[in-house]
Protein backbone atom coordinates (compact mmCIF):
# COMPACT_ATOMS: atom_id res chain seq x y z
CA UNK A 1 0.00 0.00 0.00
CA UNK A 2 2.78 2.51 1.00
CA UNK A 3 4.53 1.41 -2.45
CA UNK A 4 1.46 2.24 -4.32
CA UNK A 5 0.84 5.54 -2.47
CA UNK A 6 4.37 6.68 -3.38
CA UNK A 7 4.37 5.90 -7.39
CA UNK A 8 1.01 7.56 -7.06
CA UNK A 9 2.41 10.60 -5.49
CA UNK A 10 5.40 10.80 -8.06
CA UNK A 11 2.64 10.73 -11.05
CA UNK A 12 0.83 13.71 -9.36
CA UNK A 13 3.72 16.07 -8.42
CA UNK A 14 4.98 15.73 -12.00
CA UNK A 15 1.69 16.45 -13.71
CA UNK A 16 1.06 19.02 -11.26
CA UNK A 17 5.02 20.95 -12.03
CA UNK A 18 3.72 20.98 -15.33
CA UNK A 19 2.80 23.87 -17.40
CA UNK A 20 -0.71 24.79 -18.34
CA UNK A 21 0.34 24.86 -22.09
CA UNK A 22 2.28 21.31 -21.61
CA UNK A 23 2.03 19.26 -25.14
CA UNK A 24 3.07 15.20 -25.32
CA UNK A 25 6.45 14.45 -26.38
CA UNK A 26 7.46 14.86 -29.59
CA UNK A 27 7.77 11.48 -31.16
CA UNK A 28 11.41 10.36 -31.66
CA UNK A 29 10.93 9.35 -35.62
CA UNK A 30 8.63 6.27 -34.09
CA UNK A 31 11.39 4.96 -31.16
CA UNK A 32 10.82 1.81 -29.37
CA UNK A 33 12.74 2.59 -26.05
CA UNK A 34 13.27 6.65 -25.89
CA UNK A 35 11.29 7.88 -23.29
CA UNK A 36 9.29 10.15 -26.43
CA UNK A 37 7.95 6.65 -28.17
CA UNK A 38 6.68 6.08 -31.42
CA UNK A 39 3.77 8.71 -31.39
CA UNK A 40 0.32 9.14 -30.56
CA UNK A 41 -1.22 5.98 -32.23
CA UNK A 42 2.12 4.76 -33.95
CA UNK A 43 3.76 1.20 -33.12
CA UNK A 44 7.33 -0.62 -33.06
CA UNK A 45 7.82 -3.93 -32.58
CA UNK A 46 11.42 -5.16 -32.43
CA UNK A 47 13.54 -8.46 -31.67
CA UNK A 48 16.50 -9.18 -30.35
CA UNK A 49 19.42 -11.21 -28.49
CA UNK A 50 20.38 -10.31 -24.69
CA UNK A 51 23.61 -12.42 -23.06
CA UNK A 52 23.50 -12.00 -19.27
CA UNK A 53 26.60 -12.12 -17.50
CA UNK A 54 26.01 -13.25 -13.71
CA UNK A 55 28.47 -13.21 -10.50
CA UNK A 56 30.98 -15.63 -10.18
CA UNK A 57 29.50 -15.86 -6.58
CA UNK A 58 26.15 -16.83 -7.71
CA UNK A 59 27.36 -19.81 -10.05
CA UNK A 60 29.60 -21.65 -8.21
CA UNK A 61 32.91 -19.46 -9.80
CA UNK A 62 31.62 -20.02 -13.14
CA UNK A 63 31.07 -17.33 -14.92
CA UNK A 64 27.89 -18.16 -16.90
CA UNK A 65 26.30 -16.23 -19.96
CA UNK A 66 22.57 -17.29 -20.78
CA UNK A 67 21.85 -16.09 -24.09
CA UNK A 68 17.90 -14.93 -24.38
CA UNK A 69 15.88 -13.97 -27.18
CA UNK A 70 13.56 -10.77 -26.93
CA UNK A 71 10.47 -9.24 -28.59
CA UNK A 72 9.37 -5.41 -27.53
CA UNK A 73 5.99 -4.27 -28.79
CA UNK A 74 5.37 -0.45 -28.07
CA UNK A 75 2.43 1.33 -29.12
CA UNK A 76 2.48 5.53 -28.53
CA UNK A 77 -1.08 6.97 -27.22
CA UNK A 78 -2.18 10.75 -26.64
CA UNK A 79 -0.87 13.20 -24.30
CA UNK A 80 2.91 11.58 -23.66
CA UNK A 81 1.26 7.87 -22.49
CA UNK A 82 2.13 4.44 -24.73
CA UNK A 83 2.18 0.80 -23.57
CA UNK A 84 4.86 -1.60 -23.94
CA UNK A 85 4.78 -5.31 -23.93
CA UNK A 86 8.19 -7.57 -23.71
CA UNK A 87 8.98 -10.81 -23.90
CA UNK A 88 12.16 -12.36 -22.88
CA UNK A 89 12.61 -16.51 -23.59
CA UNK A 90 15.43 -19.14 -22.86
CA UNK A 91 13.82 -21.88 -21.81
CA UNK A 92 15.05 -21.89 -18.28
CA UNK A 93 13.80 -18.72 -17.52
CA UNK A 94 10.91 -16.78 -19.47
CA UNK A 95 9.52 -13.72 -18.59
CA UNK A 96 6.47 -11.75 -19.86
CA UNK A 97 6.22 -7.95 -18.46
CA UNK A 98 3.70 -5.33 -19.38
CA UNK A 99 3.93 -1.86 -19.03
CA UNK A 100 2.47 1.96 -19.13
CA UNK A 101 4.56 4.54 -19.65
CA UNK A 102 4.06 8.52 -19.74
CA UNK A 103 6.62 11.13 -21.16
CA UNK A 104 7.20 14.58 -21.53
CA UNK A 105 9.98 16.53 -23.46
CA UNK A 106 11.65 19.57 -23.25
CA UNK A 107 13.67 20.59 -26.07
CA UNK A 108 16.03 17.73 -27.31
CA UNK A 109 15.58 15.61 -24.20
CA UNK A 110 12.48 13.94 -22.81
CA UNK A 111 11.44 12.33 -19.67
CA UNK A 112 9.24 9.65 -18.62
CA UNK A 113 8.20 7.57 -15.80
CA UNK A 114 7.12 3.90 -16.22
CA UNK A 115 5.73 0.88 -14.33
CA UNK A 116 5.78 -2.63 -15.27
CA UNK A 117 4.46 -5.45 -14.22
CA UNK A 118 6.58 -9.62 -14.98
CA UNK A 119 5.57 -13.23 -14.83
CA UNK A 120 7.68 -15.33 -15.27
CA UNK A 121 7.96 -19.56 -15.69
CA UNK A 122 11.09 -21.57 -16.33
CA UNK A 123 12.35 -25.33 -16.28
CA UNK A 124 15.46 -27.40 -16.04
CA UNK A 125 16.32 -30.65 -15.26
CA UNK A 126 18.80 -30.74 -12.34
CA UNK A 127 20.70 -33.43 -10.75
CA UNK A 128 17.89 -35.79 -12.27
CA UNK A 129 15.07 -33.44 -10.97
CA UNK A 130 12.64 -31.88 -12.78
CA UNK A 131 12.31 -28.42 -11.84
CA UNK A 132 9.58 -26.01 -12.86
CA UNK A 133 9.54 -22.35 -11.06
CA UNK A 134 7.09 -19.38 -11.63
CA UNK A 135 6.77 -15.82 -10.00
CA UNK A 136 6.15 -12.33 -10.66
CA UNK A 137 7.42 -8.77 -10.16
CA UNK A 138 6.93 -5.13 -10.00
CA UNK A 139 9.02 -2.54 -11.99
CA UNK A 140 8.58 1.18 -11.24
CA UNK A 141 11.39 3.39 -12.30
CA UNK A 142 11.85 6.92 -14.64
CA UNK A 143 13.87 7.19 -18.02
CA UNK A 144 15.61 9.98 -20.06
CA UNK A 145 16.05 10.14 -23.45
CA UNK A 146 18.41 12.60 -25.72
CA UNK A 147 18.86 13.35 -28.96
CA UNK A 148 21.94 12.54 -30.18
CA UNK A 149 22.70 13.26 -34.22
CA UNK A 150 20.35 11.25 -35.77
CA UNK A 151 20.36 8.21 -33.14
CA UNK A 152 18.18 8.79 -29.70
CA UNK A 153 19.82 7.26 -26.42
CA UNK A 154 18.24 6.20 -23.45
CA UNK A 155 18.81 6.02 -19.53
CA UNK A 156 16.73 3.69 -17.69
CA UNK A 157 16.18 3.40 -13.54
CA UNK A 158 13.95 0.69 -12.14
CA UNK A 159 13.59 -0.23 -8.72
CA UNK A 160 12.49 -4.02 -8.62
CA UNK A 161 10.01 -5.49 -5.84
CA UNK A 162 9.54 -9.37 -5.86
CA UNK A 163 5.84 -10.34 -5.62
CA UNK A 164 6.01 -14.09 -5.20
CA UNK A 165 8.26 -16.97 -6.30
CA UNK A 166 7.35 -21.12 -6.26
CA UNK A 167 10.03 -23.29 -7.50
CA UNK A 168 9.34 -27.40 -7.73
CA UNK A 169 12.06 -29.94 -6.92
CA UNK A 170 10.76 -33.10 -8.36
CA UNK A 171 7.87 -33.50 -5.40
CA UNK A 172 9.07 -31.16 -3.46
CA UNK A 173 8.68 -27.38 -3.68
CA UNK A 174 9.52 -23.59 -2.16
CA UNK A 175 7.59 -20.94 -1.94
CA UNK A 176 8.23 -17.38 -1.40
CA UNK A 177 5.27 -14.86 -1.25
CA UNK A 178 6.29 -11.67 0.50
CA UNK A 179 6.44 -8.38 -1.21
CA UNK A 180 9.69 -7.08 -0.97
CA UNK A 181 12.34 -4.79 -2.60
CA UNK A 182 14.70 -6.73 -4.67
CA UNK A 183 16.87 -4.36 -6.19
CA UNK A 184 17.59 -1.91 -8.95
CA UNK A 185 18.65 -1.97 -12.39
CA UNK A 186 20.44 0.80 -14.69
CA UNK A 187 20.70 0.62 -18.48
CA UNK A 188 21.69 2.73 -21.31
CA UNK A 189 20.12 2.36 -25.07
CA UNK A 190 21.03 3.89 -28.35
CA UNK A 191 18.46 3.32 -31.39
CA UNK A 192 20.19 4.41 -34.94
CA UNK A 193 17.88 4.60 -37.72
CA UNK A 194 18.74 2.06 -40.50
CA UNK A 195 16.09 1.43 -43.49
CA UNK A 196 12.71 1.73 -42.38
CA UNK A 197 13.69 0.92 -39.11
CA UNK A 198 16.30 1.36 -35.54
CA UNK A 199 19.57 -0.94 -35.02
CA UNK A 200 19.26 -0.69 -31.00
CA UNK A 201 21.93 -2.16 -28.53
CA UNK A 202 22.86 -1.58 -25.03
CA UNK A 203 24.09 -2.60 -21.83
CA UNK A 204 22.30 -2.98 -17.89
CA UNK A 205 23.92 -3.06 -14.63
CA UNK A 206 21.37 -4.66 -12.14
CA UNK A 207 22.31 -4.95 -8.40
CA UNK A 208 19.85 -7.83 -7.35
CA UNK A 209 18.72 -10.77 -5.06
CA UNK A 210 20.59 -13.83 -6.28
CA UNK A 211 16.87 -15.26 -6.29
CA UNK A 212 16.06 -12.59 -8.91
CA UNK A 213 18.86 -13.06 -11.13
CA UNK A 214 19.02 -16.89 -11.14
CA UNK A 215 15.45 -18.46 -9.90
CA UNK A 216 16.66 -22.00 -9.64
CA UNK A 217 19.59 -20.71 -7.57
CA UNK A 218 17.62 -20.22 -4.55
CA UNK A 219 21.40 -18.92 -2.56
CA UNK A 220 21.47 -18.00 1.58
CA UNK A 221 23.65 -15.10 0.64
CA UNK A 222 22.49 -12.09 2.67
CA UNK A 223 23.52 -9.15 0.12
CA UNK A 224 22.67 -8.52 -3.27
CA UNK A 225 24.92 -8.99 -5.89
CA UNK A 226 25.71 -7.34 -9.77
CA UNK A 227 25.20 -8.86 -13.06
CA UNK A 228 24.98 -7.94 -16.42
CA UNK A 229 23.17 -7.70 -19.64
CA UNK A 230 24.46 -7.32 -22.90
CA UNK A 231 21.43 -6.24 -25.90
CA UNK A 232 20.70 -5.86 -29.23
CA UNK A 233 18.33 -6.18 -31.91
CA UNK A 234 16.01 -4.48 -34.74
CA UNK A 235 13.09 -2.36 -34.15
CA UNK A 236 10.55 -2.87 -37.25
Amino acid sequence: MRRATFIAFLFASSLAALPATAQAPTPSNGALFHPGGPGDWEWRWGVGLSVDVLPERLVESEVQQLPRLTSTFRLGFPYGFSADLNALVRVVDNELKLGLLWGYRTGSVTWSLHDRFAAWAGWVVLEGFDTTGVGGSHEPGLAVGFDVDDSYVSVDLDVVFMSFQKVWFGEASVLRSDDHFAGFKVGVTVETPIGHGLLFYGALVQKTEPDYQLWFAFSDNPFKLLSTRLFAGYAF
